[in-house]
């Protein structure tokens, strides 16, 4: 036997063996898949019963609750002027969570969907926005500041849900 043919035999050998090893891996992994599979299709199974349980031990009236809200008439969208004109600012905060029940803790921030005020502006290109922190993040275009950096490969980012998405690429 060359020494060719030997060399090929032995890379033949090495090879096989290499295949083999890797389909043990691949095995394990599907039946370690196939098992978790079959773990959640049994608490989805489990949870579905459940869910069944304590929708049957619901009583009537409860039902006749949910129907009625269902039938609640939806508040119709009004112009922006006579949005302005049914506005009205009351002091007390809870005069405040009932014109706005959503929106309470801040209304005077909130207000601004509605009236449309944009105090901060913009010194560089003059674009206005409702809230402090928007314009905060669209300087951030024109500084080219990325204050959020990633802590594996340095890579920075001008907001923070930016780095967030970014992080994802590492798990």
């Amino acid at each position: 036997m060359s020494k060719i043919e030997r060399l090929t035999f032995r890379v033949e050998k090495l090879l096989s063996k290499a295949v083999q090893e890797v389909l043990e891996v691949v095995k394990e992994t599907v039946s370690e898949y196939q098992e978790k599979t079959a773990r959640t299709q049994r608490e989805n199974q489990s949870l579905k019963r459940k869910l069944q349980e304590l929708q049957d031990k619901l009583q009537p009236e409860s039902n006749e609750i949910v129907a009625h809200i269902l039938q609640l008439p939806v508040m119709e969208q009004k112009p922006k002027e006579e949005l302005e004109e049914d506005i009205e600012v009351v002091p007390s905060d809870k005069d405040i969570a009932v014109i706005c029940p959503l929106h309470a803790g801040d209304y005077k921030k909130h207000n601004r969907v509605h009236t449309g005020e944009k105090p901060f502006c913009c010194s560089v290109c003059g674009k206005r926005f409702s809230q402090s922190g928007y314009l905060t993040v669209h300087l951030r275009y024109h500084t080219g500041e990325k204050p959020f950096s990633c802590i594996h490969c340095g890579k920075s980012f001008s907001h923070s849900s930016n780095l967030k998405k970014h992080l994802q690429t590492h798990l």
